[in-house]
């Protein structure tokens, strides 16, 4: 698992790449939380080349989720592929997190906000 962060506007962009799993959460839990204690909100994940979550992963997205409500924060999915989507919907995520199909439309959502 690895990420890049971009920004656009006042949001960040958070391009995660690999797995969300039992390994690599932690890490990437921690570098996220590390960006958006910076100040780099309201924020996107990219979820474009993310090609499978664990329930490890979910945790993680739950820890986002919980964390931008706390801080009163905007964020959003990007790209997720179908695969990811599934997860999220036979978990009930789905109703927890706010998804955009592509990333210019999850730009213009976060400037709405």
């Amino acid at each position: 698992m690895s990420i890049q962060v971009d920004t656009a506007g006042n949001s960040a962009i958070i391009h995660l790449h690999g797995y969300i799993d039992a390994a690599s959460a932690p890490g990437l839990e921690k570098e996220v939380l590390s960006i958006l204690e910076a100040g780099n909100t309201p924020f996107i994940l990219d979820m474009t080349d993310v090609g499978y979550i664990s329930s490890a992963g979910l945790r993680f997205f739950l820890i986002i989720a919980k964390w931008s409500t706390s801080h009163h924060t905007s964020f959003c999915l990007a790209c997720v592929n179908e695969t990811v989507m599934n997860i999220f919907n036979v978990s009930g995520f789905a109703r927890l997190l706010h998804f955009q199909p592509t990333l210019e439309e999850a730009i213009i959502s976060q400037k709405a906000d």
